[in-house]
């Protein structure tokens, strides 16, 4: 029941469930391929848009959701969602990336992010 959880543990279960998705094996590398295609052709960056629209408009939701049940405040929830999905994001893109290259990563800063929007955001 989300009554008997944080903010906090709510959104690191969400990320850690996307996450999951997102390096799911075969999503996984259907994605490699999309990413490398999004510059020149149209229907992979459309593949690439519909999919972060998916993901800002279910961070909307739950954003409401935690803001609903006295979670947290937030005034505008369409620009804190957004903001939110996509710094989720791009700081997995950006752990992909670094695992491609070799290149060392904090492995903390996608719970250290979470932990700061809950700080500013949350009630608790």
């Amino acid at each position: 029941s989300i009554k008997n959880k944080s903010a906090k543990d709510i959104l690191k279960q969400s990320v850690l469930n996307y996450k999951k998705m997102v390096t799911n094996k075969d999503l996984y590398n259907f994605y490699k391929v999309i990413y490398s295609e999004r510059t020149t052709n149209l229907d992979a960056a459309k593949i690439l848009i519909e999919e972060t629209n998916k993901m800002i408009e279910a961070t909307k939701i739950l954003l409401k959701i935690l803001r609903e049940n006295n979670k947290l405040y937030i005034d505008n929830v369409d620009i804190v969602a957004t903001s939110f999905a996509m710094t989720i994001h791009s700081l997995i893109d950006y752990e992909f990336d670094c695992d491609i290259a070799k290149v060392k990563y904090d492995k903390k800063m996608l719970q250290n992010y979470i932990e700061y929007f809950c700080e500013k955001y949350g009630k608790e």
